[in-house]
Order: structure tokens, then C-alpha cells, then sequence
């Protein structure tokens, strides 16, 4: 099994004044400070007015600040979280064959063993297969979703632990015990390292996905994955409803729809696992290249199944309509990737830090 641990808060110097992403303008924006910025992006300030470029600059201050103690945060609301917090599910943070979809872990034991070559060789063309292994793929549920771009989708957590996942995060945010937001982009969800989820992870990510990974991206580093930081984000019409385009600070993306799931009265509908909202759409493009991009490929969300994808991958989430949408989010990182090609958001190698020193 590939052994794969949480990552540390901050993994390149780079994430104090690169990549801060700002609500208000919808646009990611490299920041030092405040006289720096006015003078790099004068035109753009000019052009907001007086009221909208003051909300911008004092949204870009905010972040820098959250950035700047990031992991000194971490550290401190991971001991308050496990010093307060009692899980009413710990069956939850250690994985089970039953938290997994079976489709998934046949898949995984295929992408295991001296059989993967030619049993996963339908994912790798561009052209419909006719073939035995394409009929075992397709009985497993798993899809090349583009002929082109390197985008899977995949079974993976079964619809009762997500449902039951849901309801430990729920739990957990009732409980007023500390938590941050996941990333600079969204604003609701939860970094499931801190709430003792690692031995979950561990074993999801060793076990099942790395294999698949080393697979299906070895160019782009699916084969030396060693760290990863999962969270969940959370969508709703009012708040956070979508998310602009952009790239992951990962090698290799898994993105799977934890809920919420339909209900009907008061039982969960168990056929289809059907999810309790509209809209949310993913939306890919091409790999990120700097210059704009127009999304081509939509993907629809179920409950339980994920998309696994390169983290360079362009892609945004349309507007959720109604409901709630809940995914847990794992970016994949590769520290050999990173020693030979530089940071996915700075580009650089003199400014990475050291992957074994983890919250």
C-alpha cells in the first residue's frame, strides 16, 4: 500500500503573497501589502470606485493575515478539537469495506494487480472499446468523461456512510468548537485532519486511490503521491452557491458528492441515493495554462460517486438552485513532482518546504 499522510498547513513559502483569491471581484491576485498592490493594480482600483476597491483591499488584508498564521491556527485548533470533541460515530474515521462503494474496490484491486495494464486500457482511448475489459469497467461504473481531457468518473463511498458522514460534520459544526474555512475560495466546510479523520484517509487514499492514480496520470506524478490535504465544501443559493475557475495546489484532484441526499418524508430514498439539490454543476476546461479559458465538459453530481482528475485542470462549480451540496475534497500531492517541476501556484523549487514536517 502507498503510504500517503495529511500535508502541513503550508507547503511553499509562496502561500503568504501568491494565489489570494478575492470574493468580491472573483479574480486571485498575488499580494505583499497594501502599497505594493495599489501600485501593481492601479488601473483595476481606478476602475472598481472608491467603495469597491477599499472592500477589495481590505478583503486581500484579511487573507494575508489568515495566511500568515496558518499553521500556528492548525496546530491550535487541532489540540482544542481533540481535547473537546466526542464523536457520536467513531466507527467514521477508520475505514471499512462497508464506507465503500464494492465497484470501487473491485476497481482499486484491478489497479493493484499485474492484470491493470490491460483491464484499465478502455480508460486510455480516445475511441469507444467494444472490448471484454470495457464491460468490466463499465459494470464498475467508472467513465472516461471526455475523449480528450483526463477527467474519470468513479463509484466510490457508499450512499450510507456519506449519509452518515454528513451528519458527523453537522455535528461537529453544532458543537462550537473551532474550525476554518478549507481553502481561500470557499468559505463553508471543514479540514477533516483536524476532526481525526487521517486514519480514514490514509487508508482511502494508500490503498484505493493511489493505485488507480499511478495508473491513470503516472506523467504527472499519480505514481509518487505522498501528502494531501482533504476538506469539505459546502454550497447553497445563499451562500457560496458556485466557485470561479481555477486550479488546484495538487497533483491529482478526487472530488466526491457526500450529500446532501433526497429525502422523502422522512426516509432517505435508498435506490439511486439521489442528491437533495439543483444545479452545482462541475465545469472542466483544459489544463492551466495562465491565459483564459471557457469550460467545455459539465459533470452532474450523484451522492457517493467522485471525479479524479489533475490538479492543473481548469474547472469552476455552477450555482446550486435549491438544497445543499457537500463534497469532500482531496488534493493529492507528489513531493518528487514538485522537486523537479516547482510549486502547481508559484512555479518555483527554492521556495517549497519540507513535506515531513506536518501538522
Amino acid at each position: 500500500m502507498t503510504a500517503l499522510r495529511a500535508a502541513r498547513a503550508v507547503d511553499c513559502r509562496c502561500a503568504l503573497t501568491t494565489h489570494l483569491f478575492a470574493h468580491s471581484v472573483s479574480r486571485h491576485f498575488d499580494y505583499s501589502d497594501e502599497e505594493g498592490f495599489r501600485r501593481a493594480h492601479a488601473e483595476l482600483l481606478a476602475s472598481l470606485g472608491a467603495e469597491r476597491a477599499g472592500a477589495l483591499l481590505a478583503e486581500l488584508a484579511a487573507e494575508s493575515r489568515r495566511r500568515s498564521s496558518l499553521e500556528e491556527d492548525a496546530r491550535s485548533r487541532t489540540e482544542a478539537i481533540r481535547a473537546g470533541w466526542r464523536s457520536a460515530r467513531p466507527e467514521l474515521y477508520t475505514l471499512q469495506p462497508s464506507h465503500l462503494d464494492p465497484r470501487f474496490i473491485h476497481l482499486a484491486e484491478l489497479a493493484r494487480s499485474e492484470r491493470a495494464p490491460g483491464a484499465l486500457a478502455p480508460l486510455f482511448s480516445r475511441e469507444p472499446c467494444r472490448t471484454e475489459a470495457a464491460a468490466v469497467l463499465l459494470e464498475l461504473g467508472v467513465r472516461r468523461l471526455d475523449a480528450v481531457l483526463l477527467v474519470y468518473e468513479m463509484p466510490v463511498l457508499a450512499p450510507k456512510y456519506c449519509e452518515a458522514l454528513c451528519a458527523e460534520l453537522a455535528d461537529f459544526e453544532r458543537s462550537g468548537l473551532p474550525s476554518s474555512r478549507p481553502n481561500s475560495m470557499n468559505r463553508h466546510g471543514l479540514l477533516l485532519s483536524e476532526l481525526g479523520f487521517s486514519p480514514m484517509l490514509d487508508a482511502l487514499l494508500g490503498e484505493y486511490v493511489a493505485p488507480l492514480a499511478a495508473m491513470l496520470f503516472p506523467e504527472a506524478g499519480g505514481g509518487s503521491l505522498d501528502t494531501y490535504r482533504a476538506f469539505t465544501v459546502k454550497y447553497t443559493p445563499d451562500d457560496d452557491p458556485s466557485l470561479a475557475l481555477h486550479f488546484d495546489n495538487a497533483e491529482v484532484t478526487l472530488n466526491v458528492c457526500i450529500g446532501e441526499r433526497r429525502q422523502a418524508g422522512s426516509a432517505v430514498v435508498e435506490a439511486k441515493a439521489e442528491p437533495g439539490f439543483e444545479g452545482g454543476e462541475l465545469l472542466f476546461g483544459g489544463l492551466n495554462s495562465g491565459g483564459p479559458q471557457t469550460p467545455t465538459l459539465a459533470l452532474e453530481h450523484s451522492v457517493g460517486r467522485a471525479v479524479l482528475h489533475l490538479g492543473k485542470h481548469m474547472h469552476q462549480a455552477l450555482p446550486v438552485s435549491s438544497g445543499t451540496r457537500i463534497n469532500l475534497v482531496v488534493w493529492c500531492r507528489s513531493s518528487a513532482i514538485r522537486r523537479c517541476f516547482g510549486c502547481p501556484m508559484c512555479g518555483r523549487k527554492d521556495q517549497l518546504l519540507d513535506p515531513a514536517d506536518t501538522e
